[in-house]
């Protein structure tokens, strides 16, 4: 007779994203998963991108199981469809990371009976004229049906929960990264110089995808200028996306050709990080920008938008921030100027800040057991 299987299964927390691609939001629920102890948490996911992203197929190689759903302008697919995976994985613990669609889920969790309900702000967008409306409502359901509130930054709380980050129910939660991964390292940085011709030059570098949230059209602009100062300097566009096509045209159409290199969709963001020489970062919105915190793990000095990227993402010193209404030569000035001279110090001021992976994932695991458990 077969003996039955005792050994304890893992809470199992079902995760609701847009997408699991290189970057973002599926980033930082890999590095939160590879932080915690497996036998005690395992990750499941609702995906609503039809196309299966890097992190994606990282995440299914450890165990966690992907259930691809309608996109969330089909409201009433995505909130039945919800139910039937919740209710087939008998799931305690839902997490929700929409920017503004969260509630049809959460909604869902709650018509199952679902004890855990967490929405999750990673955006700070503003919204404006009768969309304002719009976002106030989507807000209010969020939070009428959650039961916890978390957001990587106060400003990105805010725009989701208002006043309520002040409450109990609001946790922020840290863009957390693996500090070890992104500490300089000065033959890494020559390697990629040299591989990519880069010795000598002024090497500016963006990370993110191509849409309109992260400004690539004013990244190519501040570049030129930048050009016009310095004719040794190079953009590195790490990243792809729907604007690509429009991008390398706009690159183009400024004789940059051979100045700009698309480098694409790559697990070797790290690298980049060290080959550079400044970190260029004028979104139009960010919750926080868990791409600006690994820039300044690896010393990089970071130049961003001002009152777009909240001012919590300055964790070291090496962020200037710049408001999108000041001309190019403001911000390339500010590029030419930006140095630093001792770029292997800042990972460990990164883990003191508290955005090392390995103690805040722990965090989040204790929570998980603990809310389950009351």
């Amino acid at each position: 007779m077969k003996t039955a299987d005792r050994t304890p299964k893992p809470l199992r927390i079902l995760h609701a994203v847009e997408g699991l691609r290189s970057g973002g939001v599926g980033i930082l629920l890999y590095n939160y998963f590879m932080g915690m102890d497996h036998s005690k948490i395992a990750f499941d996911f609702m995906v609503h991108c039809p196309e299966a992203g890097l992190v994606e197929h990282l995440l299914e190689k450890k165990g966690s199981r992907m259930f691809h759903l309608p996109r969330l302008k089909h409201a009433f697919r995505v909130f039945f469809q919800t139910r039937r995976v919740i209710r087939q994985g008998h799931y305690r613990i839902v997490h929700v990371h929409h920017t503004r669609h969260s509630f049809v889920q959460l909604l869902a969790a709650w018509s199952c009976g679902v004890k855990v309900r967490i929405a999750h702000s990673h955006d700070a967008l503003v919204p404006r004229g009768l969309h304002r409306y719009t976002y106030a409502l989507y807000a209010w359901l969020t939070s009428r049906f959650s039961t916890h509130w978390f957001a990587c930054s106060a400003m990105a709380g805010q725009y989701v929960f208002g006043t309520g980050i002040q409450s109990p129910r609001f946790h922020l939660l840290r863009n957390a990264i693996d500090t070890g991964c992104y500490r300089f390292n000065q033959a890494k940085r020559d390697e990629i110089r040299a591989k990519y011709n880069l010795q000598g030059c002024l090497v500016l570098l963006h990370v993110g995808r191509m849409t309109d949230q992260k400004n690539h059209k004013r990244i190519v602009e501040i570049f030129a200028e930048v050009h016009k100062r310095n004719p040794h300097s190079r953009l590195l566009l790490v990243g792809g996306g729907v604007l690509e096509p429009e991008i390398r045209r706009q690159v183009r159409e400024r004789d940059l050709d051979d100045k700009v290199l698309f480098i694409g969709q790559t697990p070797d963001v790290p690298d980049f990080l060290q080959a550079a020489d400044v970190f260029v970062f004028p979104s139009l919105h960010e919750g926080l920008g868990i791409v600006i915190v690994e820039a300044q793990t690896a010393g990089l000095p970071c130049v961003a938008s001002k009152g777009r990227v909240p001012d919590e993402a300055d964790i070291t010193g090496l962020v200037q921030f710049i408001p999108l209404e000041e001309p190019n030569e403001t911000w390339a000035c500010a590029v030419c100027s930006a140095r630093n001279p001792d770029r292997a110090a800042f990972a460990e001021r990164v883990r003191q800040a508290g955005y090392d992976i390995s103690g805040e994932a722990r965090k989040l695991e204790a929570w998980y057991l603990e809310e389950v458990a009351r």
